[in-house]
């Protein structure tokens, strides 16, 4: 991992630390990572407390954007599909 990578981790613990998300009505997608971070084995996998859809993608955190990003797009549109026109 590089330097600006670890910055950046460290940056949104602490953005993140101690947050909690307000109940939404609105569709909520969890795109998720299959893979671990090589310096995070145990505790790795994403979770949302409210209710959502989840779509598993290939790859780390990281890799899921970079070298993934094709597959994680594709499960997001097909999830954005899937919910069928918008109401109004």
């Amino acid at each position: 991992m590089d330097d600006l990578t670890l910055l950046s981790l460290g940056a949104y613990t602490r953005i993140f630390r101690g947050w909690h998300p307000e109940p939404t009505d609105v569709p909520t997608l969890l795109v998720r990572a299959t893979e671990p971070l090589p310096h995070m084995p145990d505790q790795w996998q994403s979770s949302w407390p409210g209710p959502h859809d989840t779509a598993d993608v290939p790859g780390t955190h990281l890799s899921m954007l970079e070298n993934h990003a094709t597959t994680t797009a594709e499960a997001i549109r097909g999830w954005i599909e899937a919910l069928g026109p918008a109401a109004g």
